[in-house]
């Protein structure tokens, strides 16, 4: 897990192949192999990983994160939010998952269903649920409510500087998460910081981010479609080079 945060797929693979021979699994274990696959541009494995994760149980957040990149490499957006929605109707409220199906009106420009959506779930649960044991998930749905406040001409600036501030509150967790990075980023890119975003976006990259496929269709960046140096740094993830030896001996030391 450790070297897979930091993007080392070559080394992740070694110990998640040596955790599946000695059947230490569970949902969360094949739907992070399942990512790990898809990072690394193999997506055929990695679709079947995530499927298994779904059978164990495909209301766990690693399974939702792996269902969200098998189903969006493929482009099947609507088949996606179907089967979220027969999930949600068997679940509480209180769930993350009319969440993720919020998430997914937003990324398909049904602002409005989208905001009626989280409006309602933060009615019922607290909001930043998901913040205490899940930084990059849960600060990632305040991020993505203010992007949806945006787009219906609503100020969104209130809400990203909540979301901002939880984010660095985890301290030296956040100076080496890619996923904070990432955040801290499309923050930036919202609020119409560009230069800001863009050298967040390229740390990001440089901790480990290689989640290319939402990248591609996060609504955060619409402002920066046409940058070249965006399309650039696209590129670069997609092609997921492994960081450089620097950060390899950081993974292996456990820092």
């Amino acid at each position: 897990y450790a070297y897979w945060q930091r993007g080392v797929l070559s080394k992740a693979t070694e110990f998640f192949q040596r955790a599946d021979e000695l059947e230490l699994v569970n949902a969360d274990f094949f739907a992070q192999y399942a990512l790990v696959h898809f990072e690394a541009g193999l997506d055929e494995p990695g679709r079947r990983y995530a499927e298994k994760a779904n059978r164990i149980d495909p209301t766990r957040l690693w399974s939702l994160r792996a269902s969200w990149a098998s189903y969006l490499i493929d482009d099947d957006l609507d088949e996606l939010l179907d089967r979220f929605q027969k999930l949600a109707d068997g679940n509480s409220p209180g769930t993350s998952m009319p969440l993720s199906i919020a998430r997914g009106h937003a990324i398909a420009g049904r602002w409005q269903e989208a905001s009626d959506l989280y409006e309602t779930y933060y009615e019922t649960a607290d909001p930043w649920f998901f913040y205490h044991w899940d930084a990059a998930w849960g600060t990632s749905h305040g991020l993505m409510l203010a992007i949806v406040r945006k787009q219906l001409g609503q100020d969104p600036n209130s809400l990203l500087d909540r979301v901002e501030a939880l984010a660095e509150s985890f301290g030296e967790q956040a100076a080496s998460s890619a996923g904070l990075a990432y955040l801290e980023a499309t923050s930036a890119a919202v609020r119409g910081d560009h230069e800001q975003a863009l050298k967040h976006l390229e740390l990001a990259h440089a901790l480990g981010w290689r989640r290319w496929w939402w990248t591609e269709i996060d609504p955060g960046w619409a402002d920066l479609r046409d940058s070249e140096r965006f399309s650039s740094l696209l590129e670069e993830l997609r092609a997921r080079p492994e960081p450089r030896l620097d950060m390899r001996i950081a993974a292996s030391s456990g820092n």
